[in-house]
């Protein structure tokens, strides 16, 4: 079951740890949990700035413990993940959705980067969606698996 919550953490969540009080931790985690809840546009601002290096590399890298990466994902995926938040009308969930399919185009460049991917196995299995969802993704995974430019050195599923 995925649940979304409607308030910040608690005041009293942070105890003094490694000498660093409370209401300083409060101060700095605070803020940035209050500035994530919600956003104008297709992305979120801290976000905006990774688009352009993504659109520029010539490799990307990264790990993935929860879910298939972004810029791995098939459209029945991405609905499931931003309609579960829950917060956002269906107009946003699409416009989230084309916004996320949209850096995909990165791999039909002339010169597509590198792609190396390091998942968690439950990844594979973890279901997101519906059953048509998950079968659509892992297609979508096996057909991305046939494009030499954008998987050398390769695609890892962690144990």
């Amino acid at each position: 079951m995925v649940t979304v919550a409607a308030s910040g953490p608690a005041a009293g969540l942070y105890a003094v740890r490694d000498g660093v009080p409370a209401r300083q931790v409060s101060r700095v985690l605070m803020p940035f949990w209050r500035d994530h809840q919600g956003w104008g546009g297709p992305y979120p601002p801290w976000f905006l700035d990774w688009l352009g290096i993504e659109r520029e590399a010539a490799m990307l890298r990264t790990w993935e413990p929860m879910l298939i990466p972004g810029l791995l994902q098939a459209e029945g995926y991405v609905r499931a993940i931003f309609a579960s938040w829950r917060q956002d009308s269906p107009e946003t969930i699409e416009a989230k959705t084309a916004a996320r399919l949209d850096r995909q185009q990165i791999f039909s460049r002339e010169d597509p980067p590198v792609l190396w991917v390091l998942i968690d196995e439950l990844v594979l299995v973890r279901r997101v969606g519906d059953a048509k969802a998950m079968t659509a993704q892992l297609a979508h995974l096996a057909e991305m698996a046939t494009r030499p430019h954008t998987w050398t050195p390769g695609f890892r599923a962690s144990p």
